[in-house]
C-alpha cells in the first residue's frame, strides 16, 4: 500500500537522479493489455488487476509522456507475451482520475471519505525509465475484515471504469526524445535544490 508522502518521492533504484520524479495529476498512465487479461469487450474489468499487486502498489503501468512508443513495445508488449498471450493493445487513464477514486459507503457503521489509489514512480533493476505503478493508499482499509473485500472491489471497479477503451499501440500519445530529455533535465534540477 502507499503510504502518506510516498507518492511525492521519486523510488527508483539508482537514487534519487534517476528517473523522472513523482508522478502529476496530469500525466497520463498506460497500462498494458494481453489476451490474458480480463476485459469486459473493449473496456477494462475488475479482473484485468492483480488485487495483490494493487494491495501491494506494484501494478504496473507506464507514464505515458516519458515512454516512447518502440520502448513500450519492447519492454511492455514483447517481454508480456511470453507469460501474458498475444498483446492486444492499451488503455490510458490520467493520473487524477486515479487519485480521485473514492468510496464514501464504508465502513457501514459510520461512513467517511476513503482516497482509493495512489501513482507512484517507481522504478526497479529490470524495469524501463518511464515505468510507475498504482496501488492502493494506505487509508483504503476498514475496521472491519469483511467489509474491505467489498470496499476494495467497488474501488477497482471504478478505477476500470475510468481508463479508457482498449486502443491499438499506435493511437496512444507518446514521449518524445524532447520530451523525455526535458523530464530527466527537470528531474536533476528538483533533486539539486532539494
Amino acid at each position: 500500500m502507499i503510504a502518506a508522502g510516498d507518492e511525492q518521492k521519486t523510488h527508483h533504484f539508482r537514487g534519487k537522479w534517476f528517473g523522472f520524479g513523482p508522478i502529476s495529476n496530469d500525466e497520463f498512465l498506460v497500462f498494458a493489455i494481453f489476451e490474458k487479461t480480463k476485459r469486459n469487450g473493449q473496456r477494462l474489468s475488475i479482473g484485468s488487476f492483480e488485487r495483490k499487486k494493487l494491495v501491494d502498489a506494484t501494478q504496473s503501468i507506464a507514464r505515458q509522456t516519458f515512454v516512447t512508443r518502440a520502448t513500450f513495445r519492447r519492454e511492455v508488449a514483447e517481454r508480456g507475451e511470453a507469460s501474458k498471450g498475444k498483446f492486444i493493445g492499451i488503455s490510458t487513464i490520467r493520473v487524477e482520475n486515479v487519485r480521485e477514486i473514492i468510496s464514501e459507503a464504508w465502513p457501514l457503521s459510520s461512513p467517511r471519505l476513503i482516497r482509493g489509489f495512489g501513482a507512484l514512480d517507481l522504478v526497479e533493476e529490470g524495469d524501463f525509465d518511464g515505468h510507475g505503478t498504482i496501488g492502493f493508499l494506505a487509508e483504503a482499509v476498514v475496521p472491519k475484515a469483511r467489509e474491505l473485500g467489498p470496499l476494495r472491489e467497488f474501488l477497482i471497479a471504478d478505477l476500470a471504469e475510468k481508463f479508457s477503451e482498449i486502443m491499438p499501440l499506435r493511437e496512444g500519445h507518446w514521449g518524445s526524445i524532447l520530451s523525455i530529455a526535458t523530464g530527466r533535465i527537470s528531474t536533476i534540477w528538483r533533486s539539486s535544490t532539494v
